[in-house]
């Protein structure tokens, strides 16, 4: 059980956890570029995922359990070991609210992701809340910091059925 949980909070945090690769297009904002990370951890891609960070040894990443991940590296080892044993059925970004001031842009949801671990089959709620500060990059954005936190009075992980 308490591998599961670990397993689930860091794909909460943004590791890894939802769609394919950032769209390198003009006009992409912030609230669509998050939007497509969420939709980017459905398809299990660790590569994709690590895409929309900065590559940076310097990026951070910061589970809802208090790890601390440093540097893209690190953010995709996570996703790896995530996506082996979790699959995200659907991932929403409630309560999207996000600023802007030139090329750098910050966010705050409250992310809810529900999985299936694979081995167990077993399904799961994670539900804690994520900001996020995002850097322009060319035409699209890429993530340097993303952090998530439990919320007030809500498992942060729950069985489902």
């Amino acid at each position: 059980m308490k591998v599961i949980v670990s397993t689930i909070c860091v794909l909460l945090t943004g590791y890894g956890l939802f769609a394919s690769a950032p769209v390198e297009q003009s006009g992409t904002t912030p609230e669509c570029f998050l939007r497509e990370w969420a939709s980017g951890l459905s398809e299990g891609s660790a590569d994709d995922m690590t895409a929309f960070y900065e590559d940076s040894k310097d990026t951070l990443a910061i589970q809802s359990t208090g790890r601390m991940r440093k540097g893209t590296a690190e953010i995709r080892k996570e996703y790896e070991s995530a996506f082996e044993e979790v699959v995200f059925e659907r991932v929403t970004l409630g309560d999207l609210t996000v600023r802007q001031k030139g090329d750098v842009a910050w966010a705050t949801c409250r992310f809810k992701a529900l999985t299936l671990h694979k081995v167990q089959n077993t399904k799961w709620t994670l539900e804690v809340y994520t900001s996020f500060v995002l850097k322009r990059s060319g035409k699209t954005w890429k993530i340097v910091l993303e952090q998530s936190t439990p919320i007030a009075g809500v498992p942060r992980v729950s069985p489902r059925e």
